[in-house]
């Protein structure tokens, strides 16, 4: 492909080009336009063909290059959704070939009210989720809008109206008759098109919605001599009469299928380039903040011949130009019959290896580096000059696609003149809400740059150094491309400066010092609050049941119902008032912290309220049956799921949003959730693995809509006294806080929710057995290498119950735990600012591998003073950074590249003292460090 490229494109070359809408002038600004769907990269493609005949086949079709891949088949859930004229509402139609009318026939004699309500069911149907990102493309080709546009076979759509208005008035004249038919037909496909538009976008606000097909161009005349594909005057203007169309319109889905005559022609391109920048036109034409985006329906194959793939220079025709005019993406189609056979499947999957892969891997990669050098990565690069052959293309002497590790990647270092050619041909359209111009940043020339091309994430990864030699730098370009791995989401920054996990203090222990005079060393801990009913103000505030609103339940031991024991029997404006009362009464200021509703006694979804838990369903189903006398015990039990799930879920939801409204600086969360359910080691401790269940992890899943409304999540991993000092406690919490870090990244993949692991000193079933050592590693360890961003240790009142038990806690917390606080406090810091900046957490690169956030015991040693205060005397080396480098990977706490690690031209001396608070001496570092930076 490189060949093909260098071959046809040789004058521009050495370029990395893109593409961009300018129709007057390139100096001219452009309007803004939509940001990426998904906070994603400037261009992406889509897959949308059926491939079951693949599976089938057991052929192995490589996706990894695409954004995301659907089906035009009826599966519901998927990014992008097709609606046929048959799953979307009641659409009036006529077979062309049995002339057989359907639902009315032509849009006047529709019944459009009933098909708004189908469609409504459909929507919720097709697309499942109401808050998560997608496409939604309607596909109602039968007839168009526009009255003169159905011609052809689609001209029977004039004569049914004609006859529709002469039956309803047989005294007019033809023209008049005529004038009627025409303005009811084109009335009613308005409203068709633009009622059911808006029901899709109300309904589903999260999806882009379009129709397939518009805006057209109907440059079809390639055949005839001095081609030029442009749109003709006429063509625009109609258009131009769609407006209400393209306001209505989320998003524009052009077509550019091209017929085997065009292959490998220069008129395909002018086919292709001319319908696109109708598009970016037409994309201008509502008079809003940002102009829609438009993503760009093409085949691997041609459009009469289903066996025959484009060749590269037809990518560069459909693909390139789709991305070179400014377009957000392409959609890549297929029928059902292109892949239907193993033969097809074979050849399928050959293309996409050979071909397909590498040239979206190219544009994607290049689109990601103009956007970035020339955008600030504000914006999307576009030509100056949209009838040029400039293209979002990386300049084949400098860059090389390889493919490694199930991912493409670009890996090459760009010269001036390739980074000179961004600003020479292109210029910006910056993103809503986002500021950028066309001023070229150079500091990425000359820099090794290696460019991940993934599907839903990607990173730009830049080393360099004028110490290396090309065999080095042959080894890094290896090294790195083998180590590769998924680059990790942002997070939210430490609530306390500097401290990129924080340990936390929740226990009435003030109460031992008021009752026997004994005080306990918390120090080390950065945040200290009470679980005492009557202190408020404190930085974690945990709302239990009796003290946030009404909660209803019922008592396990008394079976004693409160507050009607059921969320859906409560007043709901009755538990907002008292909820609020709660909120001011125990957050009087908003100040940053934790606040954690423990809310234990249910669980919002009705399959995981088993054993004493059960209770919730027999009476929602008793209830239910009571009411209606007729109903099965199935069917009342399946009602009865519905309205309790449905009350509970608006329960957790009304109550979280409620504390963020009040109190938007708190972290709002629910204690316990997510949880893994890998208790198992009660049955088998022998065979434990600690993995969280198939079925739990999917009912994590189903919970999307309550790790959206979360702005922290806070699992349990309470250890029970038969895990003590066993590998079963690490596989135990390990699976616990990665499942957490799997949910923490539902709602949004490049955001990782933070987590605040709960703890406890003792045992959870021996609360005078303190955890040992090991069990601290087992527990904080693991939190802290995975990415949490703190743990609470949390404990009740057995805790201050005797003067013994205040003489254990304060020995506890003084031989053992303190300590190893200090320990892996300070290595996080270390690690931190070793490898990110300051400005980023450090995570584990295998997280299921035994690294800890622990000081070198041959550099650190942690020292208790006659006073008793504990300090941290060592150096930070090399090895410690390169130890770090090997072992983790930095999340980052803004969009913003943070992983930068060190190199140390000297051992600075490192002290850690007074409550953990760090002091480096000042370091010189080379000027050859070595950096990462990421390209998002």
């Amino acid at each position: 492909m490189d060949q093909f490229i260098s071959r046809r494109f040789r004058p521009l070359l050495p370029i990395l080009s893109f593409s961009l809408l300018v129709t007057l002038s390139s100096a001219q600004a452009l309007p803004p336009t939509a940001v990426p769907i998904s906070d994603g990269p400037p261009f992406i493609v889509v897959w949308n063909m059926p491939t079951a005949a693949c599976q089938r086949y057991e052929i192995m079709l490589d996706t990894s290059p695409f954004w995301a891949v659907t089906t035009p088949a009826k599966v519901p859930g998927q990014f992008l959704t097709l609606f046929y004229s048959d799953r979307l509402g009641l659409y009036p139609h006529v077979d062309e070939v049995t002339l057989q009318e359907f639902n009315g026939g032509i849009p006047q004699r529709g019944n459009l009210r009933a098909s708004l309500a189908k469609a409504q069911t459909d929507i919720a149907y097709y697309i499942t989720s109401d808050s998560s990102p997608g496409m939604a493309v309607i596909d109602w080709e039968d007839w168009r809008p526009l009255w003169v546009r159905n011609w052809g076979s689609k001209k029977i759509y004039r004569n049914l109206s004609i006859a529709y208005a002469r039956q309803q008035d047989p005294t007019m004249s033809e023209a008049q008759t005529i004038a009627m038919a025409k303005s009811q037909f084109q009335n009613a496909a308005r409203s068709y098109m633009a009622d059911t538009l808006g029901l899709g976008v109300n309904q589903r606000p999260e999806y882009l919605w379009g129709f397939y097909l518009f805006p057209n161009c109907y440059n079809y005349g390639w055949a005839e001599p001095g081609y030029t594909g442009r749109c003709s005057p006429e063509v625009q203007s109609r258009n131009d009469e769609l407006l209400w169309l393209w306001e209505s319109s989320t998003a524009l889905y052009p077509s550019v299928y091209l017929p085997s005559g065009l292959g490998g022609s220069h008129s395909a391109t002018l086919f292709v380039r001319n319908r696109v920048q109708e598009a970016m036109r037409v994309a201008a034409l509502p008079k809003t903040p940002f102009t829609s985006p438009v993503y760009v329906y093409t085949r691997p194959v041609f459009s009469d011949q289903n066996k025959q793939f484009l060749s590269e220079g037809d990518l560069v025709s459909t693909i390139g130009e789709s991305a070179a005019v400014g377009a957000a993406g392409s959609v890549l189609w297929g029928a059902s019959a292109d892949f239907g056979d193993k033969t097809s499947c074979e050849a399928l999957s050959s293309y996409l290896t050979s071909t397909l892969n590498p040239y979206i891997a190219n544009v994607t990669a290049a689109a990601k580096l103009c956007s970035k050098s020339l955008c600030q990565g504000n914006g999307r690069c576009i030509r100056k000059n949209y009838d040029s052959d400039d293209y979002l293309h990386l300049n084949p002497r400098s860059f090389r696609i390889t493919r490694s590790d199930g991912r493409y990647v670009a890996v090459g270092r760009p010269t001036a003149a390739d980074m000179n050619a961004f600003a020479e041909k292109f210029t910006c359209q910056c993103y809503a809400g986002k500021e950028c111009s066309p001023r070229l940043s150079t500091r990425l020339s000359r820099m090794l740059l290696i460019i991940d091309v993934l599907k839903t994430h990607y990173n730009l990864q830049v080393k360099m150094s004028s110490f290396y030699s090309p065999n080095l730098r042959k080894f890094l370009i290896f090294l790195v491309l083998l180590k590769l791995g998924k680059s990790l989401p942002k997070t939210a920054p430490p609530l306390k400066p500097n401290y990129p996990f924080v340990f936390m203090w929740n226990a009435p222990t003030e109460l031992c010092e008021i009752r026997f005079d004994i005080t306990l060393d918390l120090t080390y801990f950065q945040f200290v609050s009470s679980t005492l009913k009557t202190a408020t103000n404190q930085s974690i505030s945990i709302f239990y049941t009796d003290r946030f609103g009404i909660f209803p339940y019922v008592d396990e031991e008394t079976g004693e119902t409160y507050s009607d024991g059921l969320p859906q029997l409560i007043d709901f404006k009755e538990h907002r008032e008292l909820a609020e009362d709660d909120i001011i009464f125990y957050i009087p200021d908003d100040q940053l912290g934790l606040a954690v509703l423990d809310f234990e006694e249910w669980r919002p979804q009705w399959v995981r309220n088993w054993g004493s838990k059960d209770i919730y369903r027999t009476i929602s189903t008793d209830i239910i049956l009571k009411k209606n006398l007729s109903l099965s015990y199935d069917q009342a039990e399946d009602f009865a799921q519905k309205v309790f799930e449905s009350a509970a879920k608006r329960y957790f939801l009304k109550s979280l949003k409620l504390g963020k409204t009040l109190r938007p600086r708190r972290l709002w969360g629910y204690y316990l959730y997510p949880d893994c359910y890998n208790y198992d080691y009660n049955q088998d401790l022998a065979d434990y693995s600690g993995q969280c269940p198939d079925i739990e992890k999917e009912r994590n899943d189903e919970l999307l809509w309550l790790w959206q409304e979360s702005t922290a999540l806070y699992p349990s991993i309470y250890l029970e006294i038969i895990l003590k000092d066993t590998h079963e406690a690490t596989l135990f919490v390990r699976h616990r806080i990665q499942e957490a870090m799997r949910v923490s990244m539902l709602p949004n993949k490049n955001y990782s929710t933070p987590i605040y692991a709960y703890i406890r000193p003792v045992y959870k079933d021996s609360d005078e057995d303190y955890l040992s050592e090991l069990d601290l590693i087992n527990t904080i360890g693991e939190a802290a290498a995975l990415g949490a961003a703190g743990v609470v240790s949390w404990g009740d009142m057995n805790v201050t119950e005797s003067e013994d038990s205040c003489f254990a806690a304060r020995r506890y917390l003084e031989k053992i735990l303190n300590p190893y606080i200090v320990n892996v406090t300070t290595a996080a810091q270390l690690c931190s600012s070793a490898l990110c900046q300051n400005d980023g957490r450090c995570v584990r690169k295998n997280w299921d591998s035994r690294e800890y956030l622990h000081l070198d015991p041959r550099r650190y040693r942690i020292k208790r003073s006659k006073f008793g205060e504990l300090s941290v005397k060592g150096h930070l080396s090399q090895d410690d950074i390169d130890w770090f480098e090997e072992r983790f990977d930095c999340m980052c706490y803004t969009d913003e590249p943070c992983y930068s690690p060190i190199t140390l031209n000297r051992m600075p001396d490192y002290v850690y003292d007074d409550a953990v608070q760090l002091s480096l001496e000042r370091v010189l570092f080379l000027a050859t460090i070595a950096f990462v930076y990421f390209l998002s």
